[in-house]
This record gives C-alpha cells, sequence and structure tokens, in this order.
C-alpha cells in the first residue's frame, strides 16, 4: 500500500505484484508525501487542528479493492508569546469559486459502403517459381460523413475576499502534536460485480475495517514539533473586551416538514420563512476575516445524510465518493471561501452527491446555510485594509 520513494525505481521487481500494484502503491505514497510536505501543512494547519485531514488510499486485489484512508490531528498546546514584528504585515484571504456553466455536444457519424473482392490464382508457375496469372477485384464505394455541435452556457463566478493589517504582528509559539489513525472498507471488484447481477455491489458485501491508531492515541506516542504563528496585532483583543472561552454546546436538531424540506432543497420557498432571523449587520458593509470549522458540524451532515438515505453505506461510509463530497465543504478553507454564499438567505447547496449503486443509484443534494446571532465587540476600531474581488467568466 505505501513504501518508500527509494523503492520506486523498478517497476519490474519482485516487490510489485503487477504494474497495477506499482502505479497504486506510488500514487498512494506520493499523496502521503504531498498531504505532509511543508507547504501543505503551513496552507492546512487550520484544517489539521480543526476537523483533521484525511488522505485516501487504494489497495489493489485481484477479487476485491479496498479503500483504505489516513487520519491526520493535530492539536496546538504550550502556547509562547515570541514578541512582535514591525515589519511583518499579515495578510489573509478568502477565495470562493461557484461554478454556474455546463456545455452540450452532439455528435452524428454516417458511414455507408459496398466491398466486393475476387482473387484468382494459376496454378502454373514461370521459370523463376512465380504463378503465372494472379489477379484481385475489388469494388465498393465507400462514403463517411459526421457533424457535430457543441454548446456552451452558464458562467462561473468567483470572488475572494482579502484583509491586511497595518500594524505590527504579534509572533505565538506552539507545541503541535500529530496523531494518524487508518480505516477503511473493502468491496468487489467491478467485474465481479457485473457477473454476479449486481449482487456482490450491495451493502451486504461491503467489507468495513476496524479504526487502528498508527500514531498518538492510546499508548503510542505522538509525533511532535512546534510552530510559529503570526497574529496582526488588529486582531488582537483589547483588554477587558476579550471573548470569554468558547461553549461547545450539543447540536439543536429540528425537524422540518417534508413540504417544507423539499422546497428548501430545491430552492423554491421562501428563503426568510421558518423563522429564520435577518442578519445584524443590516445592509452594512462588513469583510469576514474567518469561519472556524468544529468537527461536531461534520458530524451533524454525516448523520443528517445517513438518516435521509437509509444508511445508505455512499454517504455513511469514510473513504466513499459521496461521502467525501458531503464533509468536503465543512473544512475550515471552504467554509471562509463560500461564507457569503452560506451566510445568504438562500445559503448554498452541496450538490453531486452521487453513489452508483446495482439496482438503484444514490443522488443527494444538501443545503448549508449560515446565521450570525449575537454578534459580540472583541477589539477596539481598528484601520484594516480590505480588497473585495468579484469576478465571472
Amino acid at each position: 500500500m505505501l513504501a518508500p520513494l527509494t523503492d520506486f525505481g523498478d517497476p519490474s521487481h519482485a516487490r510489485w505484484k503487477d504494474a497495477e500494484h506499482y502505479r497504486m502503491a506510488l500514487q498512494n505514497t506520493l499523496s502521503v508525501v504531498d498531504t505532509l510536505s511543508h507547504h501543505s501543512l503551513a496552507a492546512g494547519l487550520e484544517s489539521l487542528i480543526t476537523t483533521g485531514v484525511r488522505v485516501g488510499l487504494v489497495v489493489p486485489g485481484t477479487f476485491g479493492r479496498a479503500r483504505r484512508w489516513l487520519w491526520i490531528d493535530g492539536r496546538l498546546t504550550d502556547r509562547r508569546y515570541g514578541g512582535t514584528r514591525n515589519d511583518l504585515l499579515v495578510r489573509s484571504s478568502l477565495p470562493g469559486t461557484e461554478r454556474l456553466d455546463g456545455q452540450r455536444n452532439v455528435v452524428r457519424g454516417y458511414d455507408v459502403g459496398v466491398d466486393v473482392s475476387a482473387t484468382v490464382l494459376d496454378a502454373h508457375k514461370n521459370r523463376v517459381g512465380a504463378p503465372e496469372n494472379t489477379g484481385a477485384l475489388q469494388l465498393g464505394p465507400r462514403w463517411a460523413a459526421q457533424t457535430g455541435r457543441r454548446t456552451g452556457f452558464g458562467a462561473t463566478v468567483s470572488t475572494e475576499s482579502g484583509s491586511a493589517g497595518t500594524s505590527q504582528s504579534h509572533l505565538f509559539g506552539y507545541r503541535l502534536e500529530l496523531a494518524v489513525s487508518t480505516g477503511g472498507f473493502w468491496r468487489p471488484r467491478h467485474l465481479w460485480r457485473i457477473a454476479s447481477l449486481g449482487l456482490l455491489g450491495t451493502q451486504a458485501f461491503i467489507r468495513r475495517a476496524d479504526t487502528l491508531a498508527l500514531v498518538g492515541g492510546g499508548t503510542r506516542a505522538s509525533v511532535t514539533g512546534r510552530v510559529l504563528l503570526a497574529v496582526p496585532g488588529e486582531h488582537t483583543p483589547a483588554p477587558g473586551l476579550a471573548p470569554d472561552a468558547v461553549r461547545r454546546t450539543a447540536p439543536r436538531v429540528r425537524v422540518l416538514a417534508p413540504a417544507r424540506a423539499k422546497e428548501i432543497a430545491l430552492g423554491t420557498g421562501d428563503a426568510h420563512a421558518a423563522g429564520r432571523a435577518r442578519s445584524p449587520f443590516g445592509d452594512l458593509p462588513h469583510t469576514t476575516v474567518s469561519v472556524a470549522a468544529h468537527r461536531e458540524l461534520i458530524s451533524a451532515a454525516e448523520e443528517l445524510m445517513r438518516e435521509a438515505s437509509g444508511g445508505s453505506w455512499h454517504f455513511a461510509e469514510p473513504g466513499a465518493l459521496a461521502h467525501e463530497a458531503l464533509v468536503r465543504p465543512f473544512e475550515a478553507p471552504y467554509l471562509s471561501g463560500q461564507s457569503d454564499l452560506s451566510s445568504a438567505p438562500a445559503g448554498t447547496r452541496i450538490t453531486g452527491l452521487f453513489g452508483k449503486g446495482p439496482y438503484m443509484d444514490r443522488l443527494g443534494a444538501l443545503l448549508h446555510r449560515v446565521q450570525v446571532l449575537n454578534p459580540r465587540v472583541v477589539s477596539v476600531p481598528v484601520r484594516m485594509e480590505t480588497d473585495p474581488s468579484p469576478g465571472t467568466s
């Protein structure tokens, strides 16, 4: 499943069963290396310490194929103040893209032909040993034509909200602890699922693997290191205005009437209905600096789709394509980048949740809406540079 990069020099080595085994192992190893690289960890630190980072792995086999995952979780402790830097200005950016485009392609081909062939071979040979008479007759006009039409429609909308500090930055050092666990599932390969008329593709033949702690957790030691973070001076709470510690509460579940749930899913109802409060900012311009991610939000989305799909493994099993597409928008970068859409009255819809089944396909859609309630001032008025950049194509 994984191997050191030095072992991938010779694809014909006895270690590799076949070309597919070599390719899958190389792909898995490069995925882990890319995820644990310096730039990936630096850019994804927020996701690492909030929801964790999952790396998908594929294990080939003759009868079945296993999809495994590595869950990398981080925790910051032992905060130390490292002073200030007057020459370091921190800028944050929240890019987001919403694709509304599509394409339709129609191709028509025509091929007409008649082919007649006759060959006569003389058994008598000449002085050089070749037949006296050879002949061939071929008659057949051929004609072919092809026409095509391609139509593109819709647009791609993007926005990027940037903010930059104008004063010094405060430096904080943290101890970073990493824990790694693994899990996954196994299912028969596509050929055997077809041979069994789809029976082997049902949920009863999905074999789940137990979650195993590889690093950290229980008696296994965690991998530790130090990170240095720069915090803009404008983001440092003023004395007396510091917010209290975050209090986690249990999620509140509200069951909607089927008609109302259908309106929300299809976007046909009133966006302000069902007691949705207006934004506390009204029509005043404001800039979102970041949106915090929590595992409780991902767990709530997983539980919702598990119940809505009747426990289908496509939405409930980590590593399944539909499940990964479901949880990805609730990671820190996506929550921040899509905050302008999710906080709107209509919210943002997570579509493309498709699970291919042997007898029945699963198609899901999830609506994500954010409300800001009871805002609290945590600093005195400060000067910041903002740069909203909408675009379309």
